[in-house]
C-alpha cells in the first residue's frame, strides 16, 4: 500500500511515520531511482490509517536536500510544528514545516563526525553517523 505513493521507476526507502490522534499518517520517505544512480529523494506521503493506501502529498523532489540526506526523524511539538532530523553523510540537518508537506531548513547542514565530545573530556571523531533520533521531553515537549 505505501508503493502506491513511491514514484514510478523508484524504490522507497526509509520511511519516517508521524501518527496523527486519529489514527491517519503523514510519512516522509526516500526515493531512489532504480534508473539513475544516485537519482534519490525525499518524499511526504499520506494515508487515513496505516494499512491504508498511501497518497504522495509532494512533487519527485519535493524537500530542498541534497540526495544524501536520509534517515529522517520527525516529531510534532506541543504548539503542532513539524520538525525533522536526517543526516547527510557526515552532517545533519534540521527542518520545520506547520503542514507537514512545506519543509523550511532551520539551520545549514551540521557537521556531526569530527570534534566529538566524550564524557570522559577526550575527543575524536568518526566516520559516519547514522538514523538520527529525537529524544523530546515530555513535560516540556
Amino acid at each position: 500500500m505505501f508503493s502506491s505513493c513511491c514514484p514510478r521507476n523508484a524504490q522507497c526507502i526509509y520511511i519516517a511515520p508521524y501518527l496523527y490522534p486519529n489514527g491517519s499518517v503523514l510519512l516522509i520517505y526516500k526515493a531512489r531511482s532504480n534508473e539513475h544512480s544516485g537519482g534519490m529523494f525525499e518524499g511526504v506521503a499520506f494515508a487515513e490509517n496505516w494499512n491504508a493506501s498511501y497518497t504522495k502529498l509532494t512533487p519527485d523532489k519535493p524537500l530542498d536536500l541534497p540526495s544524501e540526506c536520509e534517515d529522517a526523524g520527525i516529531y510534532r511539538t506541543r504548539g503542532g510544528v513539524f520538525r525533522m532530523l536526517t543526516h547527510c553523510g557526515c552532517s545533519g540537518q534540521y527542518m520545520w514545516s506547520l503542514d507537514g508537506m512545506h519543509w523550511t531548513r532551520s539551520t545549514p547542514e551540521q557537521p556531526w563526525c569530527s570534534n566529538i565530545s566524550y564524557t570522559d573530556g577526550t575527543t575524536g571523531s568518526v566516520a559516519t553517523r547514522q538514523r538520527p533520533k529525537w529524544l523530546v521531553d515530555e513535560k516540556t515537549g
